[in-house]
C-alpha cells in the first residue's frame, strides 16, 4: 500500500511539476497544494524527508522508514522540515508564509542555523554580519507584532522560547 502511495506522489501531472522548482520536495509541495484537503497541524509522529507524511510510511518496512527519516536528512532538508512545521503551526491559513508570526518563526530557524555555523567557524565575519542582520530583522518584526497583535506576540514568544522582547 505504501509503495502505491509513494508511486502516486511520483506521478504528478506535468503542469504541477513545471509550475514549481525542480526537486522531489517541491513536487510534493505542489501536489499537496493542488489537493483540496487542508494541511494538518504538525504532529509528534516521526518526520520524514521530502515532507512525506508519516501516515504514508506507517506500513512501510523499517529500513525504508529509517532511510526516509528526517534524522538521515542533510542540514538543508532538516531546516526545510523545521520551517514547514512552523509554517503549519503559526500560519493563519494553509500555505501562509506572509503573516508576521510565520516570518518570525522562519527567521528563528535561520538564526539558529547561522548561529551554529558562526560558532563552528569563528573567522567567518560575513556570516556573523548576516547573523546580526537576521537578529535585527526578527527584533523589528517582533516589535511590530507586539504593537499590532499582542496575543499573537505572546504566543510566538512562548512557542519559540524567545526572551528579551519585553
Amino acid at each position: 500500500m505504501w509503495r502505491q502511495q509513494l508511486a502516486s506522489l511520483a506521478r504528478l501531472p506535468s503542469s504541477s511539476i513545471s509550475s514549481c522548482k525542480n526537486g522531489p520536495t517541491n513536487r510534493l509541495l505542489a501536489s499537496s497544494a493542488a489537493s483540496s484537503e487542508p494541511l494538518s497541524p504538525p504532529s509528534k509522529s516521526p518526520s520524514y524527508k521530502y515532507l512525506i507524511p508519516g501516515s504514508l510510511l506507517q506500513d512501510a518496512p523499517n529500513p525504508v522508514q529509517r532511510a526516509l527519516s528526517i534524522e538521515n536528512a542533510d542540514a538543508p532538508e532538516r531546516k526545510q522540515a523545521e520551517k514547514q512545521e512552523f509554517i503549519e503551526k503559526f500560519g493563519v491559513r494553509p500555505g501562509d508564509t506572509g503573516s508576521t508570526s510565520v516570518q518570525v518563526a522562519c527567521l528563528t530557524v535561520r538564526i539558529k542555523h547561522v548561529k551554529d555555523h558562526c560558532n563552528a567557524n569563528k573567522q567567518d565575519k560575513a556570516a556573523r554580519r548576516g547573523y546580526t542582520a537576521l537578529l535585527t530583522r526578527r527584533r523589528t518584526l517582533m516589535k511590530y507584532l507586539r504593537r499590532k497583535d499582542f496575543a499573537s506576540y505572546q504566543n510566538v514568544i512562548k512557542e519559540l522560547g524567545l526572551t528579551g522582547f519585553t
